[in-house]
């Protein structure tokens, strides 16, 4: 009775042991299919994106271009992109890099920025077509949009500040990093200009000092705003203050001796 109860255990237990190898058996094969089938749709895609450049490389650069990337190719890939970013998996994905060039010729930059973070999170590559890395890409992108919407009188950020405090840790060449500089600092001297306009000479010279300090050439600017706030003083009677004032613009190029001399002869009366 005991050998004949073991046996039919054992029995059980092998049973079950091939039901269970031949489930996972069958969830291989099934995974396996799947990764077959997600690896032809993939190569259609990419056959279908040779396709979608080769129709490009065929227009003259222009307004035909743009439409058929706008109006056409992205709609018809973006969707492919985006269910791509909902999933889990991660792999060189070139559609993904496309639609991002796209999105920036059609003049989207906020789909340009959204899928640039996820290109750059993801460590994608540029095209080979394409001499920079992936970092310098995005910020001479990002700079350009920056210049084309300061000559149109349009905000730029947040997508300047956002590569400009990214700067430091990205592998780019060190003139992009001075081309970032550059137009950091003309923006704040604008804002100083403002600040000048509107005789809010305190906040002005906060920015230029900090400008000076940071090797940008503001001394002009620095004479005018202080000779200025110095007769703003001198006037309200404050010549301690303005005599100071006075000191920098003349140290800075505008000669105000006459002015500092009479500050000197009135500011024991502070």
């Amino acid at each position: 009775m005991g050998i004949a109860l073991d046996h039919k255990k054992r029995i059980q237990v092998e049973r079950a042991n091939a039901v269970a190898c031949e489930k996972a058996m069958a969830n291989e094969i099934a995974k396996q299919q799947n990764l077959n089938d997600a690896n032809k749709t993939f190569n259609a895609l990419l056959a279908n994106l040779d396709v979608a450049l080769k129709r490009i490389s065929g227009l003259p650069k222009g307004i035909e271009r743009t439409n058929l990337k706008k109006n056409q190719l992205l709609p018809e890939f973006m969707p492919k992109v985006l269910e791509y970013l909902d999933g889990d998996d991660e792999f060189k994905n070139p559609v993904l890099v496309q639609c991002m060039i796209w999105s920036y010729d059609v003049g989207n930059i906020k789909d340009f920025w959204w899928l640039a973070e996820n290109y750059l999170k993801q460590h994608q590559e540029m095209p080979d077509r394409y001499l920079s890395n992936t970092h310098t890409f995005v910020a001479d992108s990002v700079l350009e949009y920056s210049n084309n919407a300061v000559a149109n009188g349009e905000e730029f950020e947040p997508y300047f500040s956002n590569v400009f405090e990214s700067l430091k840790d990205w592998p780019v060449p060190d003139a992009v990093k001075e081309k970032y500089n550059f137009f950091y600092g003309e923006r704040l001297k604008e804002k100083a200009d403002k600040l000048v306009t509107e005789g809010k000479y305190q906040d002005a010279l906060k920015i230029l000092h900090h400008l000076a300090q940071n090797k940008f050439k503001v001394k002009g600017k620095i004479a005018e705003a202080s000779k200025a706030f110095g007769e703003e003083l001198f006037e309200a009677g404050e010549y301690k203050k303005a005599l100071r004032l006075f000191n920098v613009a003349d140290k800075n190029g505008i000669k105000c001796k006459k002015r500092i001399a009479e500050c000197e002869k009135f500011k024991d009366q502070n």
